[in-house]
């Protein structure tokens, strides 16, 4: 996935990596090639119909979706006499041979086309990731994630307001899960907190950051929640220089925080959201995970997997009878099996080896980022799928290997100089 006249990458990326001050704001002016795609893939990825799943049929919504995906990847494509950067080929070597091996998997039972239709849509959106950070520089590709996952995020939380009468703020339009719109919301927060605590803020940064964690708390996630204020936690420790501002804000919220989870019900009335009938609870969620475990029937189904369109999953022992399968790797075992599940280790394994590699503030973005996004992969699914959740973590993958090569070979260049 690399080229010759990758070691030309402007000494920018150094910039950036050693200052922060050279990481765009979320108002800079970014080329549209980089945040149209970005939007448009985001738009084909979140659900367009509440609790409907894709089963290998033609209607509109599968038509549309298609459609945004291939013309994300058109738009993506390069042209002209851009700079050529260094790209990783290992993430997209591991993807392929997890489609692969998902897609051979379908074949044996019997969900083929369902599962290549999205092996095309997920393959579909690595070229676009490649396209986008061979292209451009990795900060902007990182921003214009960011500010596309924030305008349709955004879009879904105000055209869902209605729903918060029913404890939840879920998406109006499209009508995604609450899930859905934490995860949305949750990478543009850290991006903005990041850059309050490395680089600095404005008024426009502070009433997004409020807006965000409010939308944020109203979806009730626990899991998007409890991981943003981990996430934020983690930021600040790897600080290694704090401005003022944060180390007053932060002393000023520990005793408040302290209070409302001592002597207060909210604490207590979060955690138990929904009460014990929810059948998206951790209790009812391990019942499917179970299922899960014993859903195969021979040794091919253990190494394979069933493919990537077995999302849902018969129950038994229950007053429901089928349920999805929320989280990531009980997902990865049914659809890609054994095989998957190591191909699906080692992306990560290599996110975090890149991100060990990355010096400078650069590094923590990278690095809170992908805790987020794997984080998040352990009760929700939808990290290895044609989602939001795919392409936020697929970015950093790749994002992180991409700088440690070019960081690379431009120490190398200015060497062979001297």
């Amino acid at each position: 996935m690399t080229n010759g006249t990758s070691a030309q990458a402007p000494a920018r990326l150094a910039d950036a990596i050693a200052a922060p001050d050279n990481f765009p704001s979320l108002g800079a002016r970014l080329p549209r090639r980089i945040w149209l795609p970005l939007l448009l893939l985001l738009v084909a990825s979140i659900p367009w119909r509440r609790g409907a799943y894709f089963s290998g049929g033609l209607d509109t919504v599968v038509i549309a979706k298609a459609a945004l995906t291939v013309v994300a990847a058109s738009l993506a494509l390069p042209y002209g006499a851009l700079p050529r950067r260094a790209v990783p080929a290992a993430p997209f070597v591991l993807l392929g041979l997890y489609l692969t091996i998902s897609a051979f998997g379908a074949w044996m039972y019997g969900d083929l086309i369902p599962t290549l239709a999205l092996v095309m849509r997920v393959g579909l959106a690595a070229v676009v990731v490649y396209c986008l950070l061979s292209s451009f520089d990795t900060a902007d590709v990182l921003m214009g994630l960011a500010r596309g996952m924030l305008v349709v995020g955004g879009f879904a939380a105000v055209t869902g307001l209605p729903t918060l009468s029913s404890g939840r703020l879920s998406g109006g339009l499209p009508p995604i899960a609450p899930n859905e719109i934490a995860i949305l919301c949750g990478v543009p927060f850290i991006v903005l907190f990041w850059r309050a605590v490395y680089v600095g803020r404005s008024r426009l940064d502070v009433l997004l950051l409020v807006a965000l964690a409010v939308t944020v708390y109203a979806t009730a996630s626990r899991t998007g929640i409890a991981l943003l204020v981990a996430a934020t936690l983690l930021a600040l420790i790897r600080a290694r220089h704090l401005r003022a501002i944060v180390v007053v804000m932060a002393a000023a919220s520990a005793p408040l925080l302290a209070y409302v989870c001592a002597y207060t019900d909210v604490f207590a009335g979060f955690l138990d959201r929904g009460g014990t009938g929810n059948t998206a609870t951790l209790n009812s969620r391990t019942i499917a995970w179970t299922a899960a475990a014993e859903l195969a029937q021979d040794w091919l189904q253990h190494l394979f997997g069933a493919g990537m369109s077995r999302k849902i999953i018969a129950v038994t022992g229950q007053y429901w009878s089928t349920q999805t399968l929320d989280s990531t790797w009980v997902s990865t075992l049914v659809q890609a099996g054994y095989l998957g599940l190591v191909l699906l280790v080692g992306l990560i394994v290599y996110g975090a080896r890149g991100v060990a590699f990355v010096p400078g503030p650069l590094s923590v973005l990278l690095a809170v980022l992908l805790f987020f996004s794997v984080g998040r992969s352990i009760l929700e699914s939808g990290m290895m799928d044609a989602s939001s959740g795919f392409l936020t973590f697929f970015v950093l993958v790749t994002a992180a290997g991409a700088v440690r090569l070019q960081r690379n070979r431009l120490t190398t260049s200015r060497g062979d100089r001297l």
